[in-house]
């Protein structure tokens, strides 16, 4: 297995950075922001903290990924979101 290249880390700490933010409202499970304007608005607004893109980087990463599901921290301290990449349709959860 070869050593994951510095592109390869820099889209899992993209990934990251998109997995913090509040896609699916944790107030009302059913809005899940995952498409259109409603999904960059999510990535720019990111976790309310520091963890956020630019616009640029929100309209970059919208291209290049999906998001299938999230599920907001649990009782447990768990929390993930699933992608999956449009061109190549890898999935990676984080």
């Amino acid at each position: 297995m070869t050593a994951p290249t510095i592109a390869e880390y820099l889209s899992y700490a993209n990934l990251q950075i998109a997995a913090e933010s509040f896609i699916r409202d944790e107030q009302n499970p059913a809005v899940f922001r995952n498409q259109g304007q409603a999904f960059l608005d999510a990535l720019t607004r990111g976790n309310d903290h520091s963890s956020r893109f630019v616009t640029t980087q929100a309209d970059k990463f919208a291209t290049e990924w999906e998001v299938l599901d999230q599920k907001a921290n649990t009782k447990t301290g768990f929390s993930g979101t699933l992608f999956r990449n449009r061109d190549t349709r890898e999935t990676v959860l984080s």
